[in-house]
């Protein structure tokens, strides 16, 4: 079933998926919507040219991480490899991945993180990546959930506990954080290994 989304002037039929994403997101809800926790891997760190390869994400409510509740997902990019990070994450070289259609794929993401808010490290890359495809697949639609980010809440918490450390862009990368919260990252450089490392730091910085 599709349906004209009255956000689009120019009423373009969109899924019923997206549809439901901002009905739910319109809700006025007074109890917490619970956290998604997740992360991209792309081609390159330009926004306006990377390819989309995976997104990995995993759901937290109070303070808790739900293994059960993840999403994994490899995009179909159309060609047998591609240039770029894929060579150091070593995703989507073997050809043995389960690899979905981009709409779908973010239909499906839709669907996985409803109205909760979105927490990533340097986050701004990865919902920038994000609308870029929907609003090339989807005319007109953005992700509205509200954005957390790890880094710049690393360095918030610093600044209140002036801590001894530099305020450096190293010094707020992922694995520099991992190793100064003492945490062992779980397969890192794939999405959901890095979202669940993300979740793992949240829970040490609220």
């Amino acid at each position: 079933m599709k349906i004209s989304f009255w956000k689009n002037k120019a009423k373009t039929e969109y899924p019923e998926e997206i549809l439901n994403y901002f009905n739910l997101n319109k809700l006025d809800d007074s109890h917490e919507p619970g956290y998604v926790i997740f992360d991209t891997e792309s081609s390159s760190l330009s926004v306006s040219s990377a390819q989309l390869l995976s997104i990995g994400a995993v759901k937290m409510k109070n303070n808790r991480i739900s293994v059960n509740e993840t999403f994994n997902c490899f995009i179909e990019t159309g060609k047998s490899g591609v240039k770029g990070n894929v060579h150091i994450h070593e995703i989507m070289t073997s050809g043995k991945e389960n690899r979905v259609e981009i709409k779908a794929a973010l239909l499906s993401f839709l669907k996985f993180i409803g109205n909760s808010i979105l927490v990533a490290h340097h986050a701004k890359h990865d919902i920038s990546l994000i609308n870029r495809y929907l609003s090339e697949r989807f005319p007109g639609v953005r992700l509205v959930n509200k954005v957390i980010d790890t880094a710049e809440l690393a360095i918030e918490k610093d600044q209140n506990n002036d801590p001894p450390i530099q305020f450096k862009a190293e010094n707020y990368s992922l694995d520099a954080l991992l190793k100064r919260y003492n945490i062992d990252p779980l397969d890192r450089h794939t999405a959901l290994g890095d979202a669940y490392s993300t979740a793992l730091l949240f829970q040490k910085l609220i």
